[in-house]
């Protein structure tokens, strides 16, 4: 049986309701952690491995720097997935990194893959790497010296998305329909989902043609090996076709789980945990969300 509940069509307000019955209740002996995001609310009871923190520590990174021993490659992934002893954690040792995220939209795929090869070099025991390739129609282009949009921004420090499309040109902005507007329905969603280049102070700044995942995920002992593809390759832009991506991801959580194992058994973490690696790591991924928020 699954650790998490996945609900939809939650509005603030209820989420707020729920959140608040669960942060001050005393009689949940074990309390949910608890993800909000567009409507979709996400109740995860806490694994069996969460229990043993005075050991170990579990924590998903961002921008954390990855060095290997020789000190010959270093490279700071988006998101890493860590585990490292407490300072109770008994025996001395380093951290280990399970899974990485990695994505490119300011630089093109050559250099993505080859901070991959270092992100490997670094941490040959990853199991699980996702990389997300963002195509734009041509290289960015930025306002001209004297344009509107280089009189509006230049002097500005970076603003929030919200901000910066306060500036939109309203017409310019087509609507995209969603999964649940009146006017679309589940099996034409895909066909009906298209992008349009926001033009914000009468300049268009992206216009993206594709979103592509690649997924490795490590075999026995040995490293991942960063060519081609991926293992798996798929798209939530313009359409989906990410089945293959989904079904490795799913085989590559349970790796990272055991490689958690593994290292809390090495810091002197409790025989219990290794009952967590009979639980099932289900983590439930709707790519129609990831491709909505493509829309500005």
């Amino acid at each position: 049986m699954s650790n998490s509940q996945v609900f939809h069509k939650i509005t603030p307000t209820k989420f707020g309701t729920l959140a608040h019955v669960i942060n001050e209740s005393r009689i949940i002996s074990q309390k949910p952690r608890i993800t909000y995001h567009q409507g979709l609310v996400i109740l995860e009871l806490p694994h069996r491995i969460h229990e043993d923190r005075q050991y170990i520590n579990v924590s998903l990174h961002m921008n954390f720097p990855l060095d290997s021993a020789d000190s010959t490659s270093s490279v700071t992934p988006d998101l890493s997935l860590i585990t490292m002893p407490t300072k109770h954690g008994g025996k001395s040792a380093d951290y280990i990194v399970s899974a990485v995220v990695k994505y490119t939209f300011s630089h093109d795929k050559d250099i993505l893959m080859e901070k991959l090869r270092a992100a490997i070099t670094a941490c040959p025991q990853i199991m699980l790497s996702i990389t997300i390739v963002i195509q734009e129609e041509q290289e960015y282009a930025q306002p001209k010296p004297g344009s509107e949009a280089w009189s509006t921004f230049s002097h500005m420090d970076c603003l929030q998305a919200h901000t910066f499309l306060m500036y939109s040109e309203p017409e310019a902005m087509a609507s995209v329909p969603t999964k649940n507007s009146p006017e679309s329905t589940n099996e034409s969603y895909e066909e009906q989902f298209e992008l349009h280049p926001p033009m914000v102070a009468m300049h268009h700044w992206c216009n993206i043609t594709s979103v592509t995942f690649h997924v490795w995920i490590k075999d026995d002992d040995k490293p991942i090996v960063i060519d081609g593809d991926g293992m798996a390759r798929g798209t939530i832009y313009p359409t989906i076709d990410i089945d293959e991506v989904t079904s490795l991801i799913n085989d590559g959580f349970p790796k990272a789980r055991d490689s958690i194992i593994a290292y809390s058994k090495m810091v002197s973490a409790p025989s219990k945990v290794t009952l967590a690696g009979n639980d099932p790591v289900s983590i439930p991924i709707n790519w129609e969300d990831y491709q909505g928020i493509l829309a500005p």
